[in-house]
């Protein structure tokens, strides 16, 4: 199965949207998405209902636990009042339900494990201050000590997009894939429009392809002015 995978889309609505219209083009069977799919960018109820509506396999990562309410969560700085404001002023009931309702990690397919941050149990969507997510000098690592019945580990958190082929706890041949983020960057070095990443991967043959897709950011950019956070 020809899958797309995306993450970390912290309400960015644009980029989502070229997004979704770039893994259409190129015919993906399914979607799943590693979370943080509200943030600070400006539409967490498109950017979750279209993950609601069109993703197969969802789990929820960092950004998106701090509106549930058994996480007690306070935002301290302007970023976060800002996002905390606007995700749950933004959400429908419906929507927030479906949020809060999604699990840290999940299995798809048979063969790929799903978290946001890290595979471990004691904190696989990043919540603990300090915790950077799986960066690809431990992919190898990561693969030898999680990958066993699933053969392909899908993160995200990092917002750093790389993909190694690994070997297993068995010594069979793995993957561990992060698609990079759709959210960020705003902007690229060299202009005025924003960059979203994704990847399709084939649950079969763990075949995989990294993309990144230009999009418009100045609605995004123009909702940051106004919230004072430039």
């Amino acid at each position: 199965m020809k899958v797309g995978v995306v993450a970390d889309i912290h309400g960015n609505r644009p980029a989502l949207e070229a997004v979704t219209e770039s893994l259409a083009a190129h015919d993906v069977d399914s979607l799943v998405c590693l979370g943080d799919i509200v943030g600070v960018l400006g539409d967490a109820q498109y950017c979750a209902a279209t993950i609601r509506d069109e993703a197969a396999h969802v789990v929820h990562g960092n950004h998106d636990a701090r509106v549930f309410p058994d996480r007690g969560w306070l935002p301290t700085r302007d970023t976060e009042v800002v996002e905390y404001e606007h995700i749950t002023e933004d959400l429908t009931a419906t929507t927030f339900d479906w949020l809060t309702g999604l699990p840290e990690t999940t299995t798809a397919y048979d063969t790929v494990f799903i978290a946001h941050a890290t595979p471990g149990p004691d904190d696989p969507i990043g919540w603990t201050r300090g915790n950077a997510g799986i960066w690809p000098t431990d992919f190898e690592r990561v693969g030898r000590e999680h990958l066993d019945t699933s053969q392909i580990l899908l993160l995200g958190h990092t917002h750093h997009q790389h993909a190694a082929e690994v070997p297993t706890a068995s010594g069979e041949p793995g993957l561990v894939l992060n698609p990079g983020a759709v959210g960020y960057p705003l902007q690229h070095e060299d202009d005025e429009t924003g960059r979203a990443d994704f990847a399709i991967v084939d649950t079969e043959t763990r075949e995989f392809g990294l993309g990144s897709v230009s999009y418009d950011s100045t609605a995004v950019l123009e909702f940051l002015e106004a919230a004072g956070l430039e």
